[in-house]
């Protein structure tokens, strides 16, 4: 059951990302989805150096746990859009 929170996470992680830095891109549902989870990784691992964030843990479904993973996917979706373009 926990997969199906940490994709519902991804989901929402990444599409607020998409909307944070909106943009023409190519990445569809589930890359939406991995960007998510992988910001939720990479937002659990910056939050520690974040005090107001306390420390969550990776998928944690807590206020600081989807924030840390929104900051996440923003970065992993400049990272992407930098590396893969974007639609031309």
């Amino acid at each position: 059951m926990e997969y199906v929170w940490l994709a519902l996470l991804g989901l929402t992680a990444g599409s607020l990302a998409k909307f944070i830095l909106p943009g023409r891109d190519r990445f569809g549902l589930i890359m939406t989805i991995i960007i998510g989870i992988g910001g939720s990784y990479l937002g659990a691992y910056v939050s520690q150096y974040i005090p107001q964030l306390g420390n969550p843990e990776f998928g944690s479904m807590s206020w600081q746990g989807v924030v840390s993973a929104i900051i996440g996917s923003v970065i992993l979706l400049l990272v992407a859009r930098i590396l893969f373009g974007g639609k031309k």
